[in-house]
């Protein structure tokens, strides 16, 4: 019953290899291929995180009214399940125990980014200016 409430609330999606993928009016699962992540920086975007197959996809701007800050690309032809708020919220009712399982993989996936983030920055703050 459970996975019923989910599976009816869930768009299936297809990307080419290069589609920008929106990713902060939805929760996106990628079931075939591999977003890459990344946020606009002041001259060219900084790429942070590869979500593969199986991943999670969230923005902050998902759950709060700030803007958008990431950007997912298509690495590969890709396939994604995504729920947008509303719909997830109607789950939220019906289901306790699977909004506490969404809420579980979000953080893991928002702390997985942050590890790469923080990786990526380190990485460029040792390798000191490019130009």
């Amino acid at each position: 019953m459970e996975a019923s409430v989910f599976e009816r609330e869930l768009s299936e999606s297809a990307y080419a290899a290069g589609d920008v993928v929106a990713v902060g009016d939805s929760l996106l699962v990628v079931t075939q291929g591999e977003l890459l992540l990344a946020v606009q920086a002041a001259k060219e975007p900084i790429r942070f995180a590869a979500v593969r197959e199986g991943g999670l996809v969230g923005e902050l701007a998902f759950f709060e009214p700030d803007p958008v800050l990431l950007h997912g690309v298509a690495a590969v032809d890709t396939q994604c399940l995504s729920i947008d708020r509303r719909a997830l919220k109607r789950c939220f009712r019906y289901s306790r125990s699977g909004a506490v399982k969404v809420m579980i993989g979000f953080a893991r996936s928002l702390s997985d980014k942050i590890r790469c983030a923080n990786d990526e920055l380190q990485k460029q703050t040792q390798s000191g200016p490019t130009s």
